[in-house]
């Protein structure tokens, strides 16, 4: 029994292995089936590729029906030209390929003589354009008139299109024809007996660079053979000003105003203040400039104008040329505040002054105190400016956008006052002992903030500190 069932066992063993190979072995087969038809179509698809690029090099088109690609247009350049096949009118029929290429070279020559001349409105710029790199593409002409004559279609004439460099055309328009544009030129304002007269505003045009390069195209195809220059008038766009004559008729209302008292008995110093104002006076800021009134006024010097007069410097007064403008500084400085300008810079004196209230005050000197002011509206601003009768005005007219029932203030609050030390004495051995002279007088200094108050309908609605003055 124990010999039976181990028979048995090894019989089912060795049946198990023969499957097993067999399986292996059909596996191996149909792996050797399947590579050997990956090769056979590949093969087959490479031998296919290479007759189809045998068979383009024998006509003149070739496409693939399968795939239903386009491919390159080969040309058959042997042969002749067929009957009747012209380029640019001119008979290339018959013409072998070097015969048809050398006729219509010379057909086109003339054109690389030419120049080229703009006209912008009756100004003329001129280059000749071989400097434009002029060219012709006569074999790829003639390869057309080949492909005609293989065509069945009534098509039977090829036109020739020049080229030329559209960067140096490009260049040539802007430095040389862009020069006879016009600007287009914005209203103006003058303010004189309390009248505004305001100058009409003007279009100007700049070159439409790509429509006046299509027109250049164009005029070099015709006539080719022909010798004369190529003539183009620019195309022109139409520009408008920035700021019209209506615009101006808009800004007449007054925003800010402010005056400040002199003496006209300083005759030096009234002098300055009238000759500084006449620089200001007639300005108009644009929205989004800058106005300085250092920028504006200077240089102080006789010849500009300005006369030695008493000013502040290092806490000292002396005569400087110029003494008296930081009134003009100031009182401009205040109209700005109430037509509610973006003050910029802003400077106090060294020393009070006697013609506004602490902190209300805007110094200029040198190079490193002014006062500027930017137009932060929508609309130009212009600045009237006048000192007679011993009061200066400065008045500055834009359009009104502010409420009717809205109003501001402005108000100074002095923090700190500072009483002056002990006097300074400087002995001067030039002069008898109990001889005295003041040469500089002792002043009351003050630290004050300006605030500025807004009102609607009577109300206070914000207070926001302006400036703070030492």
């Amino acid at each position: 029994m124990a010999d039976e069932y181990k028979n048995r066992k090894t019989g089912k063993e060795k049946e198990v292995k023969k499957k097993k190979q067999m399986k292996a072995a059909l596996i191996a087969i149909i792996c050797f089936v399947v590579v050997t038809a990956i090769s056979i179509a590949a093969i087959l698809i490479v031998k296919k590729v290479q007759d189809g690029d045998k068979g383009n090099t024998n006509t003149s088109t070739a496409s693939d029906d399968n795939s239903g690609a386009a491919e390159e247009e080969v040309v058959d350049e042997s042969g002749k030209i067929a009957d009747g096949i012209t380029i640019d009118g001119v008979a290339v029929g018959g013409m072998e390929f070097e015969e048809a290429c050398e006729t219509i070279e010379k057909h086109v020559s003339p054109v690389y003589e030419k120049e080229l001349t703009i006209d912008v409105s009756g100004n003329t710029s001129t280059i000749p354009l071989k400097n434009l790199d002029v060219a012709c593409d006569v074999k790829g002409l003639v390869d057309q008139a080949f492909i005609l004559s293989e065509g069945e279609g009534a098509e039977k004439s090829v036109d020739v299109e020049l080229t030329i460099n559209d960067s140096k055309l490009d260049t040539f328009i802007k430095d040389e024809c862009s020069q006879y544009t016009k600007k287009a030129k914005n209203a103006t304002m003058k303010r004189k007996n309390g009248e505004f007269t305001i100058s009409k505003s003007k279009k100007g045009t700049s070159i439409n660079l790509e429509g006046t390069r299509t027109a250049v195209h164009e005029a070099i195809n015709v006539d080719v053979e022909k010798t004369e220059a190529v003539y183009v008038k620019a195309v022109l766009d139409k520009i408008d000003p920035e700021y019209s004559t209506k615009t101006l008729k808009q800004c007449t209302s007054l925003l800010g105003k402010f005056s400040t008292s002199f003496s006209e008995g300083q005759v030096q110093r009234s002098a300055n203040i009238r000759n500084a104002v006449s620089f200001i006076n007639g300005t108009i800021v644009y929205p989004g400039e800058t106005f300085s009134v250092s920028g504006t006024i200077n240089p102080l010097t006789e010849s500009n104008g300005y006369h030695l007069a008493p000013s502040y410097q290092g806490g000292q007064v002396i005569d400087s040329l110029g003494g008296g403008v930081c009134q003009v500084s100031t009182t401009l400085y205040n109209a700005a505040l109430l037509a509610e300008m973006k003050i910029v810079d802003r400077s106090c004196h060294s020393m009070m002054v006697t013609y506004v209230k602490p902190s209300f005050d805007a110094a200029i000197a040198g190079d490193y105190k002014d006062m500027k002011f930017e137009n932060n509206l929508d609309y130009p601003v212009y600045i009237a400016g006048a000192a007679s009768g011993g009061v200066l005005t400065f008045s500055i007219y834009g359009k009104e956008t502010r409420p009717s029932n809205r109003t501001i203030k402005y108000e100074s609050v002095v923090t700190q006052t500072i009483q002056p030390g002990e006097d300074v004495v400087t002995k001067d051995d030039t002069q008898p002992e109990t001889y005295e002279k003041v040469t500089q007088s002792a002043h009351v200094g003050y630290v004050a903030d300006l605030y500025k108050i807004v009102y609607v309908d009577g109300v206070e609605q914000s207070r926001e500190q302006v400036n703070h003055s030492r």
